[in-house]
């Protein structure tokens, strides 16, 4: 497998975390604090989306790209990336947070560190994309390793962990799902122009369609005008570097071995946290990390047939 490929991805995968954890801060400012569990990340979503959209239209309009966008949604590609949107955006985000209130935070990314694996099985059915049992093996060790370094026992009432426990697989399921329509999509489409297609159809979802529908629209605007929307511009730099690197991987390497070198953005943002708060790290995350750490050099390894090759012309 592509050495660069695994450079690339484990680059996103940090600043991935890096976003999550300045995501996190800023939920904790005025006026998210105040705001219910539903509201607060999927008002932070919108506008975090919405920079997005601002950002990539930008870096497309800079490439001379810009025009590109109304045509290349008229596509098979420009449609499975709409889907991509939806089940990467309102559909998995909105399952993690309904997770979040029955079993709390850490136990449902623990759950949701099986979306690697969900993306390998789905991208094995839809993209023919093989993997070796090499590969396999170190698909493995990565999801245990994320959720060893994850793991908490499910938090709030017990009667309700089944449910909160559905919800965390649906989130997983739309997030393994993300990433093999972006695979099937990016064969055929920039990754600049895939990812401005992704953050606009998000950000039209999330807060045209659903921040109304929960009366959260105003939330959205109060932290535009706050201090708080300076840290969710630093959030969003983060995390349009950070998808960048993910398109470009899974071009590179496709859906399976991607989805699971960008799982360890789950060690990194609990690095960060833990660095972060003045504590040295504890023996579940290093032995967590370690084991993902082996788990992405044996699928490394893993040489066989399945790494989708772009048009070099559209990078």
């Amino acid at each position: 497998m592509s050495p660069r490929g695994i450079s690339v991805g484990l680059v996103g995968a940090m600043l991935w975390g890096a976003h999550a954890v300045l995501l996190d801060y800023a939920l904790g400012l005025s006026p998210f604090v105040t705001a219910s569990f539903i509201a607060e990340p999927l008002a932070a979503t919108a506008i975090n989306d919405g920079l997005g959209s601002i950002w990539m239209g930008g870096i497309n309009a800079f490439l001379g790209r810009l025009r590109s966008l109304p045509g290349a949604l008229r596509t098979r590609s420009g449609l499975l990336l709409l889907a991509a949107a939806l089940c990467g955006g309102p559909f998995a985000s909105a399952s993690y947070v309904a997770a979040i209130g029955p079993v709390g935070p850490a136990y449902a990314v623990t759950v949701t560190a099986a979306f690697p694996a969900v993306g390998a099985l789905l991208a094995r059915i839809f993209l023919k994309d093989r993997v070796r049992a090499l590969g396999w093996t170190g698909i493995v060790l990565t999801v245990a390793g994320a959720a060893l370094a994850a793991y908490a026992p499910p938090a709030g009432d017990s009667r309700h962990q089944a449910l909160g426990t559905m919800f965390a697989c649906l989130a997983a399921l739309g997030w393994g799902c993300e990433g093999v329509l972006v695979a099937a999509a990016a064969r055929h489409v920039s990754s600049t122009v895939a990812l401005n297609i992704y953050e606009v159809m998000s950000f039209v979802t999330i807060a045209v369609v659903i921040l109304p529908a929960i009366g959260a629209s105003g939330l959205a605007v109060d932290a535009v005008t706050s201090p708080v929307f300076l840290v969710l511009v630093t959030a969003s730099l983060c995390w349009i570097v950070a998808y960048l690197a993910f398109y470009r991987c899974l071009a590179i390497m496709g859906a399976s071995r991607s989805l699971t070198v960008f799982s360890s953005y789950i060690v990194w943002t609990l690095l960060y946290t833990t660095l972060l708060g003045g504590a040295w790290p504890d023996w579940r995350l290093l032995m967590g990390a370690a084991v993902v750490l082996c788990g992405i050099a044996l699928l490394s390894r893993d040489t066989g047939a399945g790494t989708v090759e772009v048009e070099h012309a559209r990078e």
